[in-house]
């Protein structure tokens, strides 16, 4: 029996998201974001994010315009190295965790409707570094110890990918390609199979 709950600590030790610096956590930062973007923009206007709607459009427009604050701080919150939220650990409390990585997924919708719309007005450059900033995200939600976090996590890489494929047409320059950097095909096989063990 002992030697049975020493494989499983170790296991859940090996799928619980690493410790994390206090000054590389974005997980403060996300949570500001998401409490500025419910307080600067009404719940239905929200949905503008999550319509692939055109970029220059009067809704977009009035959209990106009442979420700057929010904006600022989900690109600053993808700038940080890590990402851990308070509970985080081998029980984790599932309602928490879908309300971070609801607010991760937020963040990911409104970079990209930003980086879509710096592409159309020539900025391909800024487009790039946002489509970047979505893989990250991604990155950030791959931290949860539940499956969830993983599946969402995969779900916000197809959308850098989508981006990306939108952005990338307005490049003029090779140069702007090292924002994004290399983009792994084995991560979201690697992340199911670490959710998975986690599950058991």
């Amino acid at each position: 029996i002992q030697s049975l709950r020493t494989q499983v600590g170790t296991e859940a030790l090996a799928v619980m998201p690493r410790a994390v610096a206090d000054a590389e956590n974005a997980a403060p930062l996300y949570e500001q974001a998401e409490a500025a973007l419910k307080a600067d923009v009404p719940e239905e206007a929200r949905q503008i994010a999550n319509d692939f709607v055109d970029p220059k459009s009067a809704e977009a427009t009035a959209f990106l315009g009442h979420a700057q604050a929010a904006l600022t701080l989900f690109r600053r919150a993808a700038d940080k190295a890590g990402c851990r939220f308070p509970g985080d650990g081998i029980q984790p409390n599932l309602e928490s965790v879908i309300t971070h990585l609801e607010a991760l997924r937020h963040g990911a919708m409104l970079i990209a409707l930003a980086a879509r719309r710096e592409a159309a007005e020539g900025h391909a450059a800024s487009a790039l570094t946002d489509v970047a900033r979505i893989g990250r995200i991604g990155q950030h939600a791959a931290t949860s110890p539940l499956l969830i976090g993983d599946l969402t996590s995969i779900a916000i890489d197809a959308l850098a990918s989508d981006t990306l494929a939108q952005v990338l047409p307005q490049a003029r320059q090779v140069s702007a390609l090292d924002a994004i950097g290399p983009m792994d095909p084995t991560v979201p096989g690697a992340l199911l199979a670490r959710a998975l063990r986690g599950e058991e």
